[in-house]
């Protein structure tokens, strides 16, 4: 099988930056986006009141409070994310449309409500479109060969261990594993804020304790610090150890394997794509921040 060459100059890695590190300066935003988005609601909903038969006002005060709960939540487990930001948006279409009768009534401008019931629902309508154009990158599963190569692209680490995002991911790839004992797992992560050991190192140490997966049948790269650096040292270490030839897969988190392909194909074409499922906790926010990400880097 001819593979395209890893040390490819036609892929320059301008990805030298972290998500984490550009959400860090973004936290400030985030926060005050969700708190505005907040009081609005509270303002249109409380107006509201006696407007609207009570079914239907309950209705669209529970949606607004779905959207809030939901990124009070994240923000509670895992800090704000950029994907919070789509959600208060569209939190803010069922508050307005309660509100327009009462704005009506008081002579209000009214036409403040058009807006943002316009704005927040061509959003929603947005990210159901890139929601469905990411599902797209996952709905086949290829064939996996007996001697595959998986890598496991890395993530958060917390008191030494990975976040549940990246435990899902390694128990995907433990399953391949077991079911095809030839085949190699790549993990990769380089160094945290937190934590005194790589992403790599504390997601081997989990396949190895919590998998049963031997030292052996693993390798670490410990460098990387981004999706781009991801794929292309782990291609550099299977070539290293005179694997290069063999099938390649990625293995990452849904809703992600549309931009690391997307990354993945100008080093090989022939790389194939493995899903892994996303927490409930913070699934709805990983999809949204995952679309700001693929649109920031131009992955259209």
């Amino acid at each position: 099988m001819t593979r395209a060459s890893h040390n490819s100059t036609d892929w320059v890695d301008n990805d030298t930056g972290t998500l984490s590190g550009n959400e860090m300066r973004l936290k400030p935003t985030v926060i005050a986006v969700f708190l505005i988005c907040c009081a609005i609601e509270v303002y249109l909903l409380s107006i509201s009141m006696g407007s609207l038969p009570l079914v239907i006002w309950l209705v669209l005060a529970m949606l607004c409070l779905l959207g809030v709960g939901l990124n009070a939540r994240c923000l509670l487990i895992n800090g704000p994310t950029m994907g919070m930001i789509p959600i208060s948006i569209f939190s803010l279409a069922p508050a307005s449309l309660a509100g327009s009768r009462a704005l009506l009534r008081y002579s209000l401008p009214w036409w403040v409500c058009v807006v943002v019931s316009s704005i927040s629902f061509a959003a929603c309508a947005y990210f159901a479109w890139w929601f469905r154009k990411l599902e797209g990158a996952y709905e086949k599963m290829p064939d996996i060969h007996g001697d595959a190569i998986l890598i496991v692209l890395g993530g958060p680490t917390r008191n030494g261990k990975p976040s549940l995002t990246v435990q899902n991911r390694l128990a995907v790839a433990a399953q391949l594993w077991r079911e095809g004992p030839g085949r190699i797992i790549v993990v990769t992560g380089g160094p945290t804020q937190e934590d005194d050991i790589t992403e790599a190192e504390s997601m081997s140490r989990w396949l190895q304790k919590a998998e049963g997966v031997p030292e052996s049948s693993i390798i670490v790269e410990p460098k990387a610090i981004n999706t781009s650096q991801n794929l292309r040292l782990s291609l550099e270490a299977i070539k290293e150890a005179g694997l290069a030839r063999r099938q390649i897969c990625v293995v990452s988190s849904d809703y992600h394997l549309y931009r690391a392909l997307a990354v993945a194909h100008r080093f090989d074409p022939e790389i194939v794509g493995i899903p892994a499922p996303v927490p409930s906790s913070t699934l709805l926010q990983q999809w949204c921040r995952e679309v700001f990400v693929i649109l920031s880097k131009g992955l259209i």
